[in-house]
């Protein structure tokens, strides 16, 4: 969810003034490897090819069409509101805190896991002054078993200075499990912005 210049992943280090916005060669293979194995999850989470039907269900403007789906496109709105809420110092622990203890941010060229490795990398980009990261989901899904489920949505990344503001937009797609006591937990989070006009 790092990157500063077309990547893949939801921004957070915002981008430099000067920097290419054409992903490169290695970045691009990673995007499509990344955007494979997330289309392949969804695809497995939502039943495709079994013989057994599994609930699916699609939230767009916040009509949910299930009520199992519900609670996690919940979750995913308050790890937003979370996020947006604390003091910008905190907001590497508030994001690492929505991980499960196994939980992977997915950056190019690498994946860093574990809370205190995501809440490191995090505060680092979302502890800038002026820098704000918003989200909201707009489409999920649940596994028949009902412990398992994705979200994914539009976001905007936001880096205000006296001199300027700059955004970027994307969408990004978070794999979550629900822990024994209940509540949703993200089990991997990854993103790819807009394409360049």
């Amino acid at each position: 969810m790092f990157y500063s210049s077309g990547t893949f992943g939801r921004p957070v280090f915002p981008a430099r003034k000067g920097t290419a916005m054409t992903p490169t060669r290695s970045v691009r293979a990673a995007l499509r490897q990344t955007v494979l194995a997330g289309f392949m999850l969804v695809l497995s989470l939502s039943g495709a090819g079994c013989g057994d039907p599994v609930p699916q269900a699609v939230d767009h403007d916040n009509q949910t069409k299930s009520a199992p789906l519900a609670p996690l496109l919940a979750a995913d709105r308050a790890f937003a509101a979370d996020v947006a809420r604390a003091a910008p110092g905190e907001r590497g622990r508030i994001w690492s805190s929505w991980f499960a203890p196994d939980g992977k941010q997915f950056l190019p060229g690498r994946v860093v896991a574990g809370h205190e490795a995501i809440a490191a990398l995090m505060t680092s980009g979302l502890a800038s002054p002026g820098y704000t990261l918003t989200w909201a989901p707009d489409m999920g899904g649940i596994a028949g078993g009902g412990d398992f489920g994705w979200t994914s949505g539009r976001y905007e990344s936001r880096n205000a200075t006296p001199a300027d503001t700059t955004s970027t937009f994307g969408r990004y797609l978070t794999l979550w499990e629900k822990q024994p006591d209940g509540t949703w937990k993200a089990v991997l989070d990854t993103g790819v912005p807009d394409p360049a006009e």
